[in-house]
């Protein structure tokens, strides 16, 4: 039963740095600079250097695998970032919107069973 258990969670754990690879990789790869969504998002009309001291101040002017050992290393000291819609840190997004998913899964499961 242990070596079940074992093997199960060392496939969970290669399932789970597998997907947290791939989403990495998705969004630094997407069409969109998210340097640049930023410094627009603070000024409609911002320069090239605005944008580049935006890039410098989110590490996003580092190569892809020190951006990701960073990305997981703020994953686990609980740094989830700085959320580009809201400008607040995500773990505060996500303290403030968490009771109202709770209320809708809440509803939901009540409805189902």
């Amino acid at each position: 039963m242990s070596a079940f258990i074992r093997k199960r969670l060392v496939s969970f754990v290669i399932v789970l740095v597998g997907v947290s690879i791939l989403s990495f990789l998705l969004l630094a790869f997407s069409v969109s600079d998210p340097a640049e969504l930023i410094a627009r998002r603070i000024n409609v009309n911002a320069t090239a250097e605005q944008i580049q001291e935006v890039r410098v101040a989110h590490g996003l002017n580092k190569s892809i695998p020190e951006r990701y050992i960073n990305w997981v290393r703020g994953f686990f000291a609980g740094e989830l970032g700085i959320s580009t819609y809201s400008f607040n840190p995500i773990s505060q997004d996500i303290r403030s919107l968490f009771p109202t998913t709770l209320t809708v899964v809440g509803c939901l499961c009540g409805y189902w069973f």
